[in-house]
């Protein structure tokens, strides 16, 4: 079943270098955030953004990333393990100019984060997995994304509404959440305690 929140699947950068740049969107692999979301959840972080380190996990078509980019951040990862995802999101870096200061890993995302060394390497992580992936592995996953993100840093989660997130989660505290049709965005801060 095709899940959207709203009747538009033409994504475009926003704001930035790469303004009004078209996104590529792999065909029935991946449930594109739309503009209208990515338009609100940047009002709520464009102050972190600029020479942030950002982390696109389950990235899709890269829009968030590539957002993040267009808007001044440092540099940005993406993870898929779909290979026609890796390949649009090369694509749409290319298109939009934006290849420096980039790496694009077609990886499980659990993988992916198990083998970081690097801890707190990152600002700003994007997590976006699938709705059908159950709400347990979801947090499993926040908790692998708290440890390469560095204290005060942001994880934004996007889950199906019908879901239900903690206030702290370890050493996640959550600053705001918003609900986007079908969709609900947390913002969760890391806080300097032992995870």
């Amino acid at each position: 079943m095709k899940l959207s929140d709203s009747g538009s699947s033409m994504l475009r950068v926003i704001t930035g270098s790469a303004k009004n740049k078209r996104l590529l969107v792999p065909a029935n692999v991946t449930r594109p955030i739309t503009d209208r979301i990515k338009t609100s959840l940047f009002d709520i972080i464009k102050d972190l953004v600029p020479r942030s380190r950002v982390l696109d996990l389950f990235a899709g078509s890269g829009a968030l990333g590539i957002e993040a980019l267009s808007r001044g951040a440092s540099s940005a990862v993406f993870v898929d393990n779909n290979p026609q995802a890796i390949k649009i999101i090369n694509k749409n870096l290319n298109n939009c100019g934006l290849l420096d200061n980039t790496a694009v890993y077609q990886q499980d995302v659990t993988e992916f984060l198990s083998s970081q060394s690097n801890r707190g390497q990152f600002q700003i992580i994007f997590l976006d997995p699938p709705f059908s992936l159950p709400q347990d592995q979801k947090l499993e996953l926040a908790d692998l994304c708290s440890r390469v993100l560095e204290i005060s840093g942001l994880l934004v989660l996007r889950y199906p509404e019908k879901e239900n997130y903690p206030h702290i989660y370890k050493n996640l505290e959550k600053k705001f959440t918003k609900l986007y049709g079908i969709s609900e965005v947390s913002f969760y801060q890391k806080q300097n305690a032992v995870s």
